[in-house]
């Protein structure tokens, strides 16, 4: 989940409505039991941190979390497994990481040439 800030908050993307555990339940509900959901999350004060780690912490049929906060980057990623054997759960595995993405772009109709350059997506998986 990449969404992008609303104009009438712009502390936080995506808008809080996006990061409620309400919200955050249903999607992770969606979710078959081997899922992985990645949510990439801007935010700019401990509060606002503190309030979306207490909501992700909230969400029900998650058997482990990863977070990771790119050095060069205002981006916070989370990862949120529903899978029963999520204990290798790693922002790490690249390869596997990318394959998943590549399915998931190649399903919305994107060229791999196109998300690989133009977005960098690979970097970013990287």
């Amino acid at each position: 989940m990449d969404i992008n800030y609303t104009e009438e908050d712009l502390n936080i993307s995506p808008p809080w409505k996006f990061l409620d555990t309400e919200f955050l339940q249903k999607v992770v509900d969606l979710a078959d039991d081997n899922a992985l959901i990645a949510l990439n999350v801007l935010y700019y004060s401990k509060d606002a941190k503190q309030k979306v780690f207490d909501n992700i912490s909230a969400i029900k049929g998650v058997t482990k979390m990863a977070y990771f906060e790119p050095e060069e980057s205002n981006n916070r990623v989370f990862l949120l497994s529903t899978s029963k054997d999520a204990e290798n759960l790693s922002l790490l595995d690249y390869d596997v990481n990318t394959k998943t993405l590549e399915s998931v772009i190649k399903n919305l109709g994107v060229s791999k040439g196109s998300w690989m350059k133009e977005m960098g997506m690979g970097d970013q998986v990287r």
